[in-house]
């Protein structure tokens, strides 16, 4: 949740940028992304097992598309400390939703167990 927030932010930030050609949909795409990643995370955090492996796939992608962001726009006379944070907090989100998710595929079958027996809980 925590690099899409930052994620969010720096999207916000690259707003008050007059950016030209193809770079004027960075700032939506990253909106995009980092609102995805908030979502995700969310249902990271109430263990759901697809949520864990799509939170580690996205996460694992944003970091390369992000290093290839922070590298553009070194190269073009952006430095922003939010593009330099972003990159270790996705990794740091892809490493531990991997961790999240034998743990997640468990709560989901206990989940599914439970409510064959009649009991849904709601979460």
């Amino acid at each position: 949740m925590a690099a899409g927030l930052f994620t969010a932010l720096q999207s916000v930030q690259l707003w008050g940028f007059v950016l030209l050609g193809f770079v004027k949909l960075v700032p939506f795409f990253m909106l995009v992304v980092g609102i995805g990643l908030i979502a995700v995370g969310f249902f990271v955090m109430k263990a759901r097992g697809w949520a864990a492996v799509a939170a580690t796939v996205s996460a694992g992608v944003f970091v390369v598309i992000q290093a290839v962001w922070v590298v553009y726009g070194l190269a073009h006379g952006f430095v922003s400390l939010l593009s330099f944070g972003v990159p270790p907090l996705a990794l740091a989100a892809a490493v531990l939703a991997g961790i999240a998710i034998p743990p997640s595929l468990r709560a989901d079958e206990a989940r599914r167990r439970l409510a064959a027996q009649g009991l849904h809980m709601g979460v």
